[in-house]
């Protein structure tokens, strides 16, 4: 059996204090916060605009396929911005495991739910429903 050697960043590679890919997490919440800057933006934006407007009017909005895409990826990024920022807050403040459990199931999938009403809600406007 041949000796590996290894440089110490060689061996330190992959190996964070946590072993749970935090970095991952803490970089997702970065990322998707600087998504929903411009995103959030254009649906202040579009929330102005269309105060007021018939369902009729509404639905020819988001029929134009930048506004549904926008509309979509706002729903997107805000959820996953959401889940990640509250998986953390689990992380630290609810404590017990059987608590821990439910919580960390029920978010995810509560937003994955709350994702796909959302989507369809904004396809079925789009479509001219």
């Amino acid at each position: 059996m041949a000796l590996k050697m290894q440089s110490p960043l060689g061996r330190a590679r992959g190996r964070g204090a946590a072993k749970s890919g935090i970095a991952h997490h803490w970089f997702m919440e970065r990322l998707t916060a600087v998504a929903l800057v411009p995103l959030m933006l254009w649906f202040v934006a579009a929330v102005i605009a269309n105060f007021g407007a018939s369902h009729a009017e509404i639905s020819a909005f988001f029929g134009q396929p930048w506004n549904a895409a926008l509309m979509i990826m706002t729903i997107l990024f805000g959820l996953y911005h959401g889940i990640s920022g509250l998986m953390i807050v689990l992380g630290d403040y609810i404590h017990g495991p059987a608590k821990h459990l439910t919580l960390a199931l029920a978010v995810p999938a509560l937003a994955v739910l709350a994702g796909i009403y959302l989507i369809v809600c904004v396809l079925i406007l789009a479509l001219g429903g």
